[in-house]
Protein backbone atom coordinates (compact mmCIF):
# COMPACT_ATOMS: atom_id res chain seq x y z
CA UNK A 1 0.00 0.00 0.00
CA UNK A 2 1.65 3.42 -0.70
CA UNK A 3 0.81 7.28 -1.75
CA UNK A 4 2.94 9.73 -3.10
CA UNK A 5 2.27 13.34 -4.11
CA UNK A 6 4.17 16.42 -4.65
CA UNK A 7 2.93 19.51 -4.83
CA UNK A 8 5.20 22.72 -5.26
CA UNK A 9 5.03 23.38 -1.54
CA UNK A 10 5.33 19.73 0.14
CA UNK A 11 6.33 16.99 -1.45
CA UNK A 12 5.28 13.60 0.67
CA UNK A 13 5.29 9.98 0.55
CA UNK A 14 3.28 6.73 2.62
CA UNK A 15 4.22 3.39 2.45
CA UNK A 16 2.93 0.79 4.72
CA UNK A 17 4.19 -3.21 4.77
CA UNK A 18 3.04 -6.47 6.47
CA UNK A 19 6.00 -7.50 7.34
CA UNK A 20 5.58 -10.78 9.04
CA UNK A 21 1.93 -10.59 9.66
CA UNK A 22 -0.82 -12.26 7.50
CA UNK A 23 -2.94 -9.41 7.41
CA UNK A 24 -1.87 -5.65 7.63
CA UNK A 25 -3.54 -4.01 10.40
CA UNK A 26 -1.99 -0.34 10.01
CA UNK A 27 -3.25 2.59 7.59
CA UNK A 28 -1.87 5.78 6.80
CA UNK A 29 -2.87 9.04 5.17
CA UNK A 30 -1.82 11.93 3.19
CA UNK A 31 -4.11 14.46 2.03
CA UNK A 32 -3.83 17.62 0.80
CA UNK A 33 -5.97 20.13 1.77
CA UNK A 34 -7.21 23.12 -0.49
CA UNK A 35 -3.71 24.75 -1.68
CA UNK A 36 -1.80 24.97 1.34
CA UNK A 37 -3.05 22.44 3.75
CA UNK A 38 -2.33 19.03 3.90
CA UNK A 39 -3.27 15.88 7.04
CA UNK A 40 -0.82 13.07 7.41
CA UNK A 41 -1.09 10.63 9.55
CA UNK A 42 -0.57 6.75 10.52
CA UNK A 43 -3.09 4.33 12.34
CA UNK A 44 -2.26 0.86 13.92
CA UNK A 45 -4.77 -1.21 14.37
CA UNK A 46 -5.46 -3.80 17.52
CA UNK A 47 -7.88 -6.20 18.53
CA UNK A 48 -7.15 -8.90 15.90
CA UNK A 49 -7.57 -9.32 12.68
CA UNK A 50 -10.78 -8.01 11.68
CA UNK A 51 -11.08 -5.95 14.37
CA UNK A 52 -7.21 -3.69 14.06
CA UNK A 53 -7.78 -3.33 10.11
CA UNK A 54 -11.46 -1.84 10.12
CA UNK A 55 -10.46 0.24 12.99
CA UNK A 56 -7.40 1.70 11.40
CA UNK A 57 -9.35 2.15 8.14
CA UNK A 58 -12.26 3.46 9.24
CA UNK A 59 -10.70 6.13 11.72
CA UNK A 60 -9.06 7.43 8.60
CA UNK A 61 -11.57 7.24 6.49
CA UNK A 62 -13.86 9.60 8.98
CA UNK A 63 -11.29 11.81 8.85
CA UNK A 64 -10.95 12.41 5.59
CA UNK A 65 -14.62 12.64 5.10
CA UNK A 66 -14.47 15.51 7.98
CA UNK A 67 -11.59 17.59 6.60
CA UNK A 68 -13.27 17.59 2.55
CA UNK A 69 -16.22 19.49 4.64
CA UNK A 70 -15.81 23.34 3.25
CA UNK A 71 -15.71 24.58 6.91
CA UNK A 72 -11.95 22.39 7.15
CA UNK A 73 -11.19 23.12 3.30
CA UNK A 74 -10.19 26.90 3.84
CA UNK A 75 -7.52 25.43 6.18
CA UNK A 76 -5.17 29.16 6.37
CA UNK A 77 -8.33 30.75 8.19
CA UNK A 78 -9.05 27.89 10.93
CA UNK A 79 -7.49 27.34 13.86
CA UNK A 80 -5.54 24.21 13.80
CA UNK A 81 -5.66 23.33 17.34
CA UNK A 82 -9.49 22.96 17.09
CA UNK A 83 -9.39 21.23 13.92
CA UNK A 84 -6.82 18.33 15.16
CA UNK A 85 -8.92 18.05 18.62
CA UNK A 86 -12.07 17.58 15.98
CA UNK A 87 -9.94 14.96 14.37
CA UNK A 88 -9.95 12.77 17.37
CA UNK A 89 -13.64 13.19 18.36
CA UNK A 90 -14.00 11.75 15.32
CA UNK A 91 -12.10 8.46 15.50
CA UNK A 92 -13.45 8.13 18.50
CA UNK A 93 -17.13 8.09 17.59
CA UNK A 94 -15.93 6.01 14.37
CA UNK A 95 -14.76 3.57 16.48
CA UNK A 96 -17.93 3.52 18.83
CA UNK A 97 -20.77 3.14 16.01
CA UNK A 98 -18.51 0.04 14.51
CA UNK A 99 -18.62 -1.68 17.95
CA UNK A 100 -22.23 -1.02 18.21
CA UNK A 101 -22.80 -2.73 14.67
CA UNK A 102 -20.85 -5.18 15.54
CA UNK A 103 -20.33 -7.78 18.80
CA UNK A 104 -17.33 -9.25 16.92
CA UNK A 105 -15.24 -5.87 17.08
CA UNK A 106 -15.66 -5.01 20.85
CA UNK A 107 -11.80 -5.24 21.12
CA UNK A 108 -10.98 -3.34 18.74
CA UNK A 109 -9.19 0.00 18.55
CA UNK A 110 -6.34 1.88 16.81
CA UNK A 111 -3.33 4.33 17.47
CA UNK A 112 -3.21 7.23 15.63
CA UNK A 113 -0.39 9.59 15.15
CA UNK A 114 -1.29 12.85 12.33
CA UNK A 115 0.02 16.10 11.17
CA UNK A 116 -2.16 18.65 10.36
CA UNK A 117 0.05 21.29 8.20
CA UNK A 118 -1.01 25.27 7.31
CA UNK A 119 1.56 26.70 4.98
CA UNK A 120 4.44 26.97 7.24
CA UNK A 121 2.53 26.08 10.60
CA UNK A 122 1.62 22.75 11.82
CA UNK A 123 0.28 20.93 14.80
CA UNK A 124 0.68 17.16 15.78
CA UNK A 125 -1.71 15.16 17.23
CA UNK A 126 -1.02 11.62 19.40
CA UNK A 127 -2.73 8.77 20.47
CA UNK A 128 -1.11 5.73 21.40
CA UNK A 129 2.30 4.37 20.68
CA UNK A 130 3.00 5.62 16.43
CA UNK A 131 4.97 7.99 16.28
CA UNK A 132 5.64 11.94 14.91
CA UNK A 133 9.57 13.60 14.12
CA UNK A 134 10.68 16.39 12.72
CA UNK A 135 14.07 16.47 10.84
CA UNK A 136 15.84 20.21 10.95
CA UNK A 137 19.20 20.46 9.61
CA UNK A 138 20.09 16.78 10.08
CA UNK A 139 19.27 16.37 13.46
CA UNK A 140 15.36 14.56 13.88
CA UNK A 141 13.92 14.85 16.88
CA UNK A 142 10.30 12.61 18.23
CA UNK A 143 7.73 15.15 19.00
CA UNK A 144 4.87 13.12 20.59
CA UNK A 145 5.46 10.69 23.60
CA UNK A 146 4.21 6.96 23.61
CA UNK A 147 1.43 6.78 25.59
CA UNK A 148 2.70 2.92 26.83
CA UNK A 149 2.71 1.62 30.35
CA UNK A 150 6.28 1.15 29.96
CA UNK A 151 7.22 4.85 29.19
CA UNK A 152 4.47 5.71 32.11
CA UNK A 153 6.68 3.47 34.55
CA UNK A 154 10.10 5.51 33.58
CA UNK A 155 8.44 8.84 33.99
CA UNK A 156 7.50 7.99 37.08
CA UNK A 157 10.50 5.89 38.66
CA UNK A 158 12.68 7.41 35.98
CA UNK A 159 14.29 4.24 36.01
CA UNK A 160 14.66 1.76 33.22
CA UNK A 161 12.50 -1.34 33.74
CA UNK A 162 14.00 -5.02 33.95
CA UNK A 163 14.02 -6.88 30.85
CA UNK A 164 11.05 -9.07 31.87
CA UNK A 165 8.80 -6.31 32.43
CA UNK A 166 9.62 -4.71 29.62
CA UNK A 167 8.90 -8.13 27.50
CA UNK A 168 5.34 -8.40 29.12
CA UNK A 169 4.57 -4.75 29.32
CA UNK A 170 6.26 -3.78 26.01
CA UNK A 171 2.69 -3.24 23.60
CA UNK A 172 0.16 -2.15 26.76
CA UNK A 173 -0.98 1.07 25.91
CA UNK A 174 -2.21 4.04 28.43
CA UNK A 175 -4.36 5.61 25.49
CA UNK A 176 -6.34 4.39 22.31
CA UNK A 177 -8.42 4.88 19.85
CA UNK A 178 -11.22 2.66 21.02
CA UNK A 179 -14.46 4.02 21.25
CA UNK A 180 -13.79 5.28 24.68
CA UNK A 181 -12.95 8.94 26.41
CA UNK A 182 -9.20 8.95 26.23
CA UNK A 183 -8.15 12.32 24.24
CA UNK A 184 -4.97 13.21 22.36
CA UNK A 185 -1.64 14.91 22.69
CA UNK A 186 -2.41 18.15 20.91
CA UNK A 187 1.26 19.79 20.37
CA UNK A 188 2.76 22.46 20.72
CA UNK A 189 1.55 22.85 24.26
CA UNK A 190 1.53 26.58 25.24
CA UNK A 191 2.08 27.73 21.52
CA UNK A 192 -0.38 27.51 18.67
CA UNK A 193 1.56 26.15 16.28
CA UNK A 194 4.81 25.00 15.44
CA UNK A 195 6.65 26.42 12.26
CA UNK A 196 7.87 23.92 9.14
CA UNK A 197 11.18 25.47 7.63
CA UNK A 198 12.62 25.15 4.24
CA UNK A 199 14.51 22.06 4.10
CA UNK A 200 12.47 20.31 7.14
CA UNK A 201 11.22 17.33 7.53
CA UNK A 202 7.90 15.43 8.88
CA UNK A 203 8.55 11.79 9.53
CA UNK A 204 5.77 9.66 11.06
CA UNK A 205 5.88 5.87 11.63
CA UNK A 206 3.46 2.51 13.73
CA UNK A 207 5.47 0.75 16.20
CA UNK A 208 6.71 -1.99 13.77
CA UNK A 209 9.36 0.84 12.60
CA UNK A 210 11.36 0.80 16.01
CA UNK A 211 12.40 -2.75 16.98
CA UNK A 212 13.92 -1.49 20.43
CA UNK A 213 11.14 1.21 21.68
CA UNK A 214 13.58 1.96 24.83
CA UNK A 215 16.65 2.91 22.72
CA UNK A 216 17.61 6.29 20.62
CA UNK A 217 17.32 5.49 17.43
CA UNK A 218 17.39 9.16 15.58
CA UNK A 219 20.44 8.97 14.56
CA UNK A 220 19.59 5.92 12.46
CA UNK A 221 16.69 7.15 11.55
CA UNK A 222 18.05 10.62 9.82
CA UNK A 223 20.81 9.00 8.42
CA UNK A 224 17.96 7.06 6.22
CA UNK A 225 16.24 10.26 5.47
CA UNK A 226 19.35 12.15 4.33
CA UNK A 227 20.59 9.66 2.63
CA UNK A 228 18.66 8.46 0.04
CA UNK A 229 17.72 10.25 -3.25
CA UNK A 230 13.71 10.06 -2.63
CA UNK A 231 10.87 10.09 -0.43
CA UNK A 232 10.34 6.81 -1.67
CA UNK A 233 13.61 5.42 -1.16
CA UNK A 234 13.93 6.56 2.28
CA UNK A 235 10.55 4.91 2.85
CA UNK A 236 11.45 1.67 1.38
CA UNK A 237 14.73 1.32 2.99
CA UNK A 238 13.72 2.32 6.53
CA UNK A 239 11.43 -0.41 6.31
CA UNK A 240 13.80 -2.93 5.30
CA UNK A 241 15.97 -1.95 7.99
CA UNK A 242 13.45 -2.69 10.48
CA UNK A 243 12.24 -5.92 8.74
CA UNK A 244 15.63 -7.74 8.86
CA UNK A 245 16.73 -6.16 11.81
CA UNK A 246 13.60 -8.28 13.45
CA UNK A 247 10.32 -6.26 13.21
CA UNK A 248 7.61 -8.63 13.74
CA UNK A 249 4.39 -5.93 13.11
CA UNK A 250 3.33 -4.37 10.37
CA UNK A 251 5.34 -1.18 9.61
CA UNK A 252 4.23 1.90 8.19
CA UNK A 253 5.83 5.06 7.24
CA UNK A 254 4.61 8.66 6.28
CA UNK A 255 7.43 11.12 5.15
CA UNK A 256 6.79 15.10 4.19
CA UNK A 257 9.64 17.71 3.10
CA UNK A 258 9.65 21.29 2.97
CA UNK A 259 11.39 22.93 -0.32
CA UNK A 260 14.34 21.02 -0.97
CA UNK A 261 15.92 18.27 1.96
CA UNK A 262 19.62 18.63 2.66
CA UNK A 263 21.34 15.53 1.54
CA UNK A 264 24.16 14.34 3.15
CA UNK A 265 26.64 11.46 2.10
CA UNK A 266 26.27 8.92 5.16
CA UNK A 267 27.24 5.73 4.23
CA UNK A 268 23.61 3.46 4.75
CA UNK A 269 23.12 -0.22 4.27
CA UNK A 270 21.02 -0.39 1.20
CA UNK A 271 18.69 -3.08 0.88
CA UNK A 272 16.28 -4.82 -2.16
CA UNK A 273 12.61 -3.85 -1.35
CA UNK A 274 9.89 -5.18 -0.51
CA UNK A 275 12.29 -7.54 2.08
CA UNK A 276 11.48 -10.99 2.35
CA UNK A 277 11.86 -13.61 4.79
CA UNK A 278 14.88 -15.08 5.74
CA UNK A 279 18.34 -13.66 6.82
CA UNK A 280 19.01 -10.38 5.49
CA UNK A 281 20.97 -10.63 2.12
CA UNK A 282 23.01 -8.12 3.14
CA UNK A 283 24.45 -9.53 6.39
CA UNK A 284 24.96 -12.88 4.53
CA UNK A 285 27.19 -11.39 1.64
CA UNK A 286 28.94 -9.66 4.25
CA UNK A 287 29.32 -12.82 6.44
CA UNK A 288 30.95 -14.24 3.07
CA UNK A 289 33.42 -11.56 2.17
CA UNK A 290 34.57 -11.34 6.03
CA UNK A 291 35.29 -15.48 5.79
CA UNK A 292 36.77 -15.01 2.76
CA UNK A 293 38.65 -18.68 0.56
CA UNK A 294 38.54 -20.30 3.68
CA UNK A 295 35.03 -20.59 3.24
CA UNK A 296 35.27 -23.00 0.33
CA UNK A 297 38.29 -25.46 2.43
CA UNK A 298 35.68 -25.66 5.36
CA UNK A 299 33.53 -27.36 2.84
CA UNK A 300 35.27 -29.60 1.54
CA UNK A 301 36.64 -31.06 4.54
CA UNK A 302 33.40 -31.11 6.77
CA UNK A 303 33.80 -34.54 7.52
CA UNK A 304 37.14 -34.28 8.91
CA UNK A 305 35.82 -31.14 11.21
CA UNK A 306 33.33 -34.02 11.95
CA UNK A 307 35.01 -36.52 12.96
CA UNK A 308 38.20 -34.37 15.27
CA UNK A 309 34.62 -32.66 16.95
CA UNK A 310 33.58 -36.24 17.36
CA UNK A 311 37.31 -37.12 19.22
CA UNK A 312 37.47 -34.04 21.12
CA UNK A 313 33.92 -34.36 22.59
CA UNK A 314 35.21 -38.09 23.60
CA UNK A 315 37.85 -37.30 25.20
CA UNK A 316 36.56 -33.95 27.29
CA UNK A 317 33.25 -36.26 28.49
CA UNK A 318 36.48 -38.78 29.57
CA UNK A 319 38.54 -36.58 31.40
CA UNK A 320 35.37 -35.32 33.17
CA UNK A 321 34.52 -38.53 34.56
CA UNK A 322 37.60 -39.33 35.79
CA UNK A 323 38.20 -35.65 37.24
CA UNK A 324 34.95 -35.93 39.17
CA UNK A 325 33.71 -32.88 37.09
CA UNK A 326 31.96 -32.74 33.30
CA UNK A 327 31.52 -30.55 30.98
CA UNK A 328 29.09 -29.45 28.08
CA UNK A 329 30.25 -29.04 24.56
CA UNK A 330 26.86 -26.86 23.29
CA UNK A 331 26.38 -26.33 19.81
CA UNK A 332 24.19 -23.46 19.38
CA UNK A 333 22.91 -21.13 16.37
CA UNK A 334 21.29 -22.59 13.42
CA UNK A 335 21.92 -25.17 10.78
CA UNK A 336 23.90 -21.98 9.14
CA UNK A 337 25.39 -20.16 12.01
CA UNK A 338 27.21 -22.32 14.07
CA UNK A 339 29.22 -21.53 17.25
CA UNK A 340 30.57 -23.66 19.83
CA UNK A 341 30.71 -23.09 23.80
CA UNK A 342 31.55 -24.55 26.52
CA UNK A 343 29.98 -24.92 29.88
CA UNK A 344 32.24 -24.61 32.83
CA UNK A 345 32.90 -27.47 35.17
CA UNK A 346 31.02 -28.48 37.58
CA UNK A 347 31.08 -31.29 40.43
CA UNK A 348 30.26 -34.41 39.35
CA UNK A 349 27.66 -34.98 41.82
CA UNK A 350 25.46 -32.39 40.36
CA UNK A 351 25.03 -34.42 36.91
CA UNK A 352 21.37 -35.10 36.66
CA UNK A 353 18.97 -34.10 34.25
CA UNK A 354 17.43 -32.03 36.55
CA UNK A 355 20.06 -29.88 37.47
CA UNK A 356 21.98 -28.98 34.43
CA UNK A 357 21.27 -25.67 33.42
CA UNK A 358 22.60 -25.22 30.24
CA UNK A 359 22.19 -21.95 28.12
CA UNK A 360 21.62 -22.42 24.28
CA UNK A 361 20.20 -21.45 20.65
CA UNK A 362 17.38 -18.84 20.77
CA UNK A 363 16.95 -20.01 17.25
CA UNK A 364 17.70 -16.55 15.58
CA UNK A 365 20.51 -15.95 13.30
CA UNK A 366 23.41 -14.16 15.32
CA UNK A 367 22.75 -11.46 13.08
CA UNK A 368 19.25 -10.79 14.59
CA UNK A 369 20.43 -10.94 18.13
CA UNK A 370 22.82 -9.75 20.58
CA UNK A 371 24.04 -13.01 21.67
CA UNK A 372 23.22 -16.49 20.81
CA UNK A 373 22.06 -17.59 23.87
CA UNK A 374 18.86 -17.98 25.82
CA UNK A 375 17.84 -17.49 29.45
CA UNK A 376 16.85 -20.62 31.80
CA UNK A 377 13.11 -20.59 32.59
CA UNK A 378 12.56 -19.09 35.46
CA UNK A 379 10.55 -21.44 38.04
CA UNK A 380 11.63 -24.39 35.80
CA UNK A 381 14.34 -26.94 37.45
CA UNK A 382 15.08 -28.46 33.91
CA UNK A 383 15.59 -25.25 32.39
CA UNK A 384 16.83 -26.39 28.58
CA UNK A 385 14.67 -26.36 25.91
CA UNK A 386 15.49 -27.24 22.13
CA UNK A 387 14.24 -25.67 18.68
CA UNK A 388 14.71 -26.61 15.22
CA UNK A 389 13.18 -24.75 12.50
CA UNK A 390 9.90 -26.06 12.62
CA UNK A 391 9.52 -27.31 16.20
CA UNK A 392 10.89 -26.64 19.37
CA UNK A 393 10.54 -28.60 22.44
CA UNK A 394 11.40 -27.94 26.70
CA UNK A 395 12.66 -30.37 29.55
CA UNK A 396 9.65 -31.45 31.48
CA UNK A 397 8.95 -29.88 34.84
CA UNK A 398 10.42 -31.70 37.72
CA UNK A 399 8.19 -33.59 39.36
CA UNK A 400 6.65 -34.05 35.67
CA UNK A 401 4.49 -36.75 37.61
CA UNK A 402 2.67 -33.46 39.50
CA UNK A 403 1.51 -31.52 36.41
CA UNK A 404 -1.44 -31.22 35.13
CA UNK A 405 -0.44 -29.64 31.71
CA UNK A 406 1.48 -27.26 29.99
CA UNK A 407 0.35 -23.11 28.85
CA UNK A 408 2.47 -22.24 25.67
CA UNK A 409 1.96 -18.53 24.54
CA UNK A 410 3.54 -18.22 21.02
CA UNK A 411 3.32 -14.37 20.21
CA UNK A 412 -0.25 -13.70 20.37
CA UNK A 413 -1.23 -17.74 20.03
CA UNK A 414 -2.50 -18.97 23.18
CA UNK A 415 -2.22 -22.76 23.46
CA UNK A 416 -3.73 -24.38 26.58
CA UNK A 417 -3.82 -27.94 28.36
CA UNK A 418 -0.58 -29.09 25.78
CA UNK A 419 0.18 -32.57 27.18
CA UNK A 420 3.19 -32.88 25.51
CA UNK A 421 6.45 -31.00 25.93
CA UNK A 422 7.02 -29.98 22.67
CA UNK A 423 5.55 -27.93 19.59
CA UNK A 424 5.37 -28.24 16.36
CA UNK A 425 5.02 -24.88 14.44
CA UNK A 426 3.45 -25.84 11.18
CA UNK A 427 0.45 -27.54 12.66
CA UNK A 428 -0.54 -24.76 14.50
CA UNK A 429 -1.28 -22.52 11.76
CA UNK A 430 2.01 -20.31 11.88
CA UNK A 431 3.37 -18.53 9.63
CA UNK A 432 7.20 -18.09 9.51
CA UNK A 433 8.52 -15.64 11.30
CA UNK A 434 9.85 -14.39 14.65
CA UNK A 435 7.89 -15.45 17.59
CA UNK A 436 7.86 -14.53 21.65
CA UNK A 437 7.53 -18.10 23.90
CA UNK A 438 6.50 -18.13 27.30
CA UNK A 439 5.81 -22.04 28.92
CA UNK A 440 4.16 -22.76 32.01
CA UNK A 441 3.42 -25.32 34.15
CA UNK A 442 -0.32 -26.33 35.78
CA UNK A 443 0.40 -28.41 38.59
CA UNK A 444 -2.54 -30.93 39.59
CA UNK A 445 -3.19 -28.77 42.57
CA UNK A 446 -3.53 -25.65 40.24
CA UNK A 447 -1.02 -24.21 40.97
CA UNK A 448 0.67 -22.31 38.17
CA UNK A 449 4.70 -22.27 37.77
CA UNK A 450 5.31 -19.16 35.19
CA UNK A 451 8.07 -20.44 32.77
CA UNK A 452 10.70 -17.92 31.27
CA UNK A 453 10.39 -16.18 27.71
CA UNK A 454 12.22 -16.11 24.70
CA UNK A 455 11.88 -15.39 21.28
CA UNK A 456 12.25 -18.37 18.37
CA UNK A 457 12.65 -17.96 14.99
CA UNK A 458 10.21 -20.46 12.82
CA UNK A 459 11.84 -21.19 9.07
CA UNK A 460 9.97 -23.70 6.85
Amino acid sequence: MQKARATPHIEYYGLSFVGRREHNEDSIATLQIGPSGYFLAVADGMGGTAGGEVASARVLECVQQLLAHDDYRKIPNVNLKKVMRKVYEVSQTAVRKAKAQDPELQGMGTTLASVLISGSNFVVGNIGDSRVYLLREGTLAQLTEDQTYIRQMIRETNKRPEPHVISQYAHYLTHSIDGGKDVPDILPVRESSYELEDGDALFLCSDGLIVDRLQDDASHLAAYLTSTKTLRQAAEQLIAAAFYAGSTDNISVVVATKGKLPRRRTQIVKRAYPPRLGKDPVAAELEIAEQGPKVYRRERSKFKISLLAGIMLVLLAGAAYFSGAYQILLDTGTSKHRTQEIIPSQPRRAISESEIRPQGDSGIPPTEQTTPRWDAFRGFNQTAYTISQESFAWHEYTPSTKVKHYEVEIGERKLSRVTENHIELKTKGLRPGVYQVRISALLLNDTLISGGERKIHFKE
